[in-house]
């Protein structure tokens, strides 16, 4: 069945939200882009995860941890400066959400 034109408002955000992740994974705000649509970050990212079944911070460090890998193949930048590319300071947290995630180090990813 088509989605009924009050629910294609709400399909057009998660979209934008998605996109927004996307391109801007580094310094991605949801608050803007709330702000933009006159409603919270909390019920922004309620409407993301009906939609696509993850949240924003899920959403987020997926796609974050993807370019850190591409990153990690294709360039000799060292790890801290890729975890600072992706939006991510803290580098010990990095090392963790890494590893948690793919089950190696960076470093150990990187030698593969």
């Amino acid at each position: 069945a088509m989605p009924t034109m009050a629910m294609s408002k709400w399909d057009n955000l998660a979209i934008e939200v998605i996109y927004e992740i996307q391109v801007n994974y580094a310094d991605f705000e949801l608050k803007k882009i709330a702000k933009t649509h006159g409603i919270s970050s909390a019920y922004a990212c309620k409407v993301v995860r009906e939609a696509t079944g993850k949240t924003c911070t899920e959403l987020l460090q997926q796609r974050r941890l993807e370019m850190a890998k591409w990153m990690l193949r294709n360039t000799r930048n060292n790890i801290a400066d890729i975890a600072n590319a992706v939006g991510y300071n803290n580098l010990s947290y990095f090392y963790l959400l890494f590893k948690e995630h793919c089950g190696m180090s960076p470093r150990e990813f990187r030698g593969l």
